[in-house]
Formats: C-alpha cells, structure tokens, sequence
C-alpha cells in the first residue's frame, strides 16, 4: 500500500501467513499497539510516513529479517529490540534519533543504514556490530572515525561520504581489502587522500573520495567573457571589451563561477529542460549586459551579491541564484512601470505563490536535520510549478532525495496553497503590501498618494514639537499608521486594476478542472 494519505490502521487480527507488509510513503502516524502478534513477519517497510515512535511490541517479532523505518520523525527505538532474533538488514536513515540502544549489538544485522540522522559520533554499539558487511552512515555531522572501526573485520562497504571528517584513523587500514569506503564530501586535505591509493596496494581498503556536485562549487578556470559568451552568441565587439575588462574586478568572481558551473545544473543536464535554461540565461545575461554599459545603472550589485551566494555550496543553489537573479529582475521591471496592469497581477499572482512555497519550505526544514533549506525549498518549488503554472524558475533538480520532500509533503503544499488563493483577502492582502503593485499605484494614482504623504508629514511635524520636544511614541504610532494607510490605498485601487480576474491556476492533480478563479476577496 504506498502513497495512500492514510494516517492510521486497525488493530491486527490473526494473520499468520503474513510475511510482508510494505507501507512507504503514506501518512502513518502510529502502528498498531499489537503489530507484535505477526509473528511470522519477515519483512516491514515503514518507510516515508510521520512515525514518531515504534510499537515496545515490534520486538517481538523474532521472524523479522527486514525492517526499514527511514524518513520519519523517530526519536527513539524501543527497548527489547534483542528480541528481534533474525533481523538483519535495518534502515534508520533520517529520523530524528539521539541514541541506539545497546541490545543492537546482539543481532545479526548485516546491512545497517543510518543516513542522515544528525549523530555528532559513530554510536559505540554500531562498533560492536561485528557480523555487519554494509554500514552507510552518510550526510551525518560525525567528526571523528574512532579506532575501534577496525573490529568491523566483515565489512563490504562502509559509507561515511559527507559528513565531518578531517582525518582517518591509521586502523582504517585494518579493514578487509575488499571492502569499499566512501568519503567524498568530507573535508579531507589532498595529503591525506594520496595515501588511499597505497592503503588499498598494501592489502588494506579500498578508499573512494568521489567528487560530485554536493560538494562546494570549485572557483571559475575561464574568463568572465568567454563565459558569458558561451549563453550569448551575438555580443558586440564592444560589449566583449566590457566583460572582459570587468572580469579583471574581483567582485567579478563569483560571477563568473556562477556562469561557468551553470551547465552542471539539473536544468542543463536534462535535454528536455535545456533549451528553455538557455533561454532564461539570455534573457539574464542580455540585461546585465545592459547594466554594464550604463554607468549610473547601479543595480549591478545587486545580481553579483546573488551570484555570490549562489556559489556558496552545490550546484542547486547555483540552479537557486538563476531564480532569485529573475525574482530581482521581475521586481525592478515591475517596479519601473513596465509591464501592464494585468501583467503586473499575474506576477503578483505568482509571487504570492512563490512566498507560501517559501512559508512551507521553512516549515518543512525545522522538522529536519542535516538538510540544506536550498534542496527543500527547490523541491517544493520544481515539484509544484506545473500545478500553479509557474512561469519562471527551475524545472528540475540534481537532489531531491536530499531534500526528504515527499509526493504527499507535494500534495498537502498544493492543497495549503490553493486554500490560501481562494481565502478571502490573502491575496489582496500580499498585493497591497507588494512593492512593484504599490509603485504602480503611485504612478496611475498620484493624486491621492501623495495627498496621503502629505497628511502623514504634518501629523510627524507636529509630533516633532517645538523646542526639542518630540513625542517619540507618537511618532511611532504615525509609522504604523502610515503603513496601513498606504496598504488601505493599495487595496482599494486593486479592483479597478483588476477589470478582469487574475489568470486561473491550474486544478489539483487528478481532480477535476473548475470554473473558480483566485479571489481578490
């Protein structure tokens, strides 16, 4: 049964020829108290729900050789687990666990996964495991490796990639010859990587320092301009001479890196979304040159502090700064007067969007550990863009799985959101306080708007007073007020902005289309 938004199930009766019972990725917030009575249970899959603690009776279940309960809210295993006589392959991956109760030490566990947990070091009782030949332990904040991993002597593979390791133990060496280590995404200095390859020569492990895309974006090889120039093919010789000379600046680097690993994004990669990522980097790339040439166009530093945080870790959050870059750039058109009233609604629209995915994200992220909030608001974002015909942004990602965002975490986002569109007053309520909205009605409304600014500056002249004596409380109060005046205006001009309604959102997946369209409310 997988992917079903069911949250709990009935007591179970007698069901002895039961061997599996596969459950991921549903809405389980519990299991039954007398799960314990499936006493020929070989196999039990957990994975994907909102448990947040294990039945005491699981423990009973002596036949169990298979247990994955990764990717809930566990804090803890019950005790008793020494009862679990014959299992051996356990997952635990990204819970929310402190401890391991030490009667894991006398199972014959072979395979243990504990991905993604937050353990600060290797749990003593996983040393002990000594009939385990696969121990991942990857995307935790492990530090150290103890010594003691040497009496791991039936180790196949043995993953600790990215975490927080700084140096080896000499006993790693110890390790049987055939067994596989991974520690790619640690920050390991080049000294101690040239040693693998002699390790593994004298009959020790062998050690595998994979480089991928999780680890911190590398410094740009390329010039500025020849990066620029692979987006766009058209510059003029003297838009070339432009580049190239602001290549020289050092506040051009992280630019430039930006530019150089944008083809390592998920959106270049996939042939599909390719074309449409070149596009938008035209369009990026076509501005900025603009603001190059004029030198009193001071918004160029604006987009270089993007692409400096962009560059600050993997290559999503390169695929991330393209998005806030557009955020930025829709802001200032909007902001200028140069789009239409309707255009203007239809990217409010789209910003209040964006904003709930943002609120969501971030509520998403404190129930997690280990997670970088890039993955889990970009996963959010790609996943729910086609329900809500998102026309700017990412259309995929390279770390998903990373991200711990599920298709019902998917599901209830879209459901959050499209309650909030249909709320009475959400929406108008964002578009009054919405900075490009409220340049607009400055511009086609400036008659009231400033009569507004006027009444608010008398009022804070006479709080000032004479003499010295400003009434500082008073003045604080006019702030608030004056911020809700000019949010009053704003809203109340949005139904003559809005002859017609804002564009229509797309329906939830699979359920049928409607007429209703977001309310200004």
């Amino acid at each position: 049964m997988l992917g079903c938004p069911i949250t709990e199930l009935p007591e179970f009766g007698n069901m002895p020829k039961l061997q599996t019972l596969h459950l991921p990725d549903n809405e389980l917030t519990r299991l039954p108290e007398n799960i314990g009575k499936l006493t020929n249970l070989k196999r039990l899959a957990v994975d994907s729900n909102n448990l947040e603690a294990l039945p005491d009776s699981l423990t009973r279940l002596s036949n169990l050789e298979k247990l994955n309960v990764s990717f809930n809210q566990i804090s803890r295993l019950p005790d008793g687990m020494k009862g679990m006589t014959s299992l051996q392959n356990l997952n635990i991956g990204s819970n929310m666990l402190q401890e391991l109760p030490d009667d894991l030490a006398v199972l014959p566990l072979v395979k243990l996964k504990a991905n993604q947990i937050g353990f600060q070091e290797i749990p003593p009782v996983i040393l002990s495991i000594e009939s385990l030949e696969v121990l991942k332990l990857s995307l935790n904040q492990i530090s150290l490796l103890p010594p003691e991993i040497a009496q791991l002597n039936n180790l196949a593979v043995l993953d600790v990639a990215h975490c927080r390791l700084t140096s080896l133990p000499e006993e790693i060496a110890q390790l049987p010859h055939s067994c596989d280590v991974e520690v790619g995404g640690n920050p390991l200095s080049e000294g101690i990587r040239s040693h693998f390859a002699r390790i593994h020569e004298e009959g020790g492990p062998l050690i595998s320092y994979t480089e991928d895309e999780g680890d911190p974006v590398e410094r740009a090889t390329q010039p500025l301009d020849t990066n620029v120039a692979k987006w766009i093919k058209d510059l003029t010789p003297e838009q070339l001479q432009k580049w190239q000379a602001f290549g020289r600046e050092e506040r051009a680097g992280h630019l430039n890196t930006w530019l150089e690993f944008m083809d390592q994004t998920a959106d270049f990669k996939n042939e599909q979304t390719r074309p449409r990522l070149e596009q938008r980097m035209r369009n990026m790339l076509g501005d900025l040159t603009r603001m190059l040439e004029d030198p009193d166009d001071t918004r160029l530093s604006i987009y270089l502090g993007i692409a400096e945080e962009a560059t600050s870790s993997c290559r999503d959050r390169i695929a991330v700064g393209l998005n806030n870059m557009e955020l930025q750039q829709v802001n200032d058109r909007a902001g200028q007067g140069g789009v239409s009233s309707k255009q203007l609604l239809a990217l409010g629209r789209e910003m209040f969007i964006r904003d709930q995915i943002d609120h969501i994200a971030k509520d998403k992220v404190k129930g997690l550990r280990g997670v970088d909030e890039v993955e889990v608001h970009l996963a959010f974002q790609v996943g729910l863009q086609r329900s809500f015909g998102l026309t700017f942004g990412n259309q995929d990602m390279l770390y998903r799985g990373c991200s711990q965002v599920r298709d019902k975490d998917l599901r209830l986002a879209e459901r959050r959101i499209q309650a909030s569109l249909e709320a009475p007053g959400m929406l108008r309520s964002f578009l009054a306080d919405w900075e490009p909205m409220r340049s607009m009605v400055k511009l086609r409304y400036g008659v009231e708007w400033r009569a507004t600014e006027r009444k608010f500056r008398e009022l804070e002249e006479q709080a000032y007073g004479q003499g010295g004596k400003t009434d500082w409380k008073a003045l604080a109060e006019l702030g608030k007020q004056r911020e809700q005046a000019f949010h009053e205006l704003c809203a109340s001009k949005l139904n003559e902005l809005t002859q017609t309604n804002l564009p229509s959102y797309s329906p939830l997946s699979g359920e049928p289309s409607s007429s209703k369209r977001p309310r200004l409310g």
